[in-house]
């Protein structure tokens, strides 16, 4: 198993669903056989709330698990 993070920023919730699916994407291309899991950081999932005009930094964790053989 590895595990990584990364940060990336959003305005709302369909451009951090994007990004996070684009993370997802890009992980599963590099490992193919392996499976990867998706994790909020910071803020905690349940604690995102968009506001206007505000930008909001989130701490991303990935876990690339090996797959069983």
């Amino acid at each position: 198993m590895t595990t990584m993070t990364t940060i990336t920023f959003a305005n709302n919730q369909k451009e951090l669903d994007r990004k996070i699916e684009r993370i997802t994407q890009d992980h599963e291309r590099m490992n193919p056989k392996s499976k990867v899991e998706i994790s909020y950081l910071d803020p905690k999932q349940e604690e995102i709330h968009f506001l206007p005009h505000q930008t909001i930094q989130f701490l991303i964790g990935i876990q690339v698990m090996d797959s069983v053989k």
